[in-house]
Formats: structure tokens, sequence, C-alpha cells
């Protein structure tokens, strides 16, 4: 398998920095429509509480995949065993 040199490695790591970069815009254009729709745009909130609800909401949304997830590794390890 030939190696790539260190120039088209960090070439290719620019091209997926810039895909990152073009989601992230995406996804926040995607959440400020959602908020605007809502009618959160004309909440008086400042950035820190914003910050710490957009936190709390990642979380419960978070310990909701992450109780799947285990769920999932229970399920095949009872399925294993059987």
């Amino acid at each position: 398998m030939a190696r790539k040199s260190i120039a088209t490695l960090k070439v290719e790591m620019a091209a997926l920095e810039a895909q990152i970069s073009e989601a992230e815009e995406r996804a926040a254009v995607k959440v400020g429509k959602l908020a605007a729709a809502e009618g959160l745009l004309d909440l008086n909130i400042s950035d820190a509480e914003w910050r710490t609800l957009f936190k709390e909401f990642a979380g419960r949304f978070q310990k909701r995949t992450s109780d799947k997830t285990q769920e999932g590794a229970v399920g095949q390890a009872s399925s294993a065993a059987a």
C-alpha cells in the first residue's frame, strides 16, 4: 500500500475541514430557522443563557442516545448468550 505524502494529507485535511464547516453552517441555518419559526428570536435571553439552555437540551438527547446504545449492547449480549 502506497503511503501518502504529508502535503497530500494536508490538502485532504483542508478539504475535509471545509466540508465540516459547510455542514456546520447548514445545521446552524436550520436551527436558526426553526427557532425563528417558534418565536424564540423575540425572547430576551442572553448568549450565556442560550448556551446553558442548549447544553441542557443536548444533554437530554445525548442521554437518550446513550441509553439506546446501552440497550442495544445488552440486547446483543443476550442474543449471543442464547
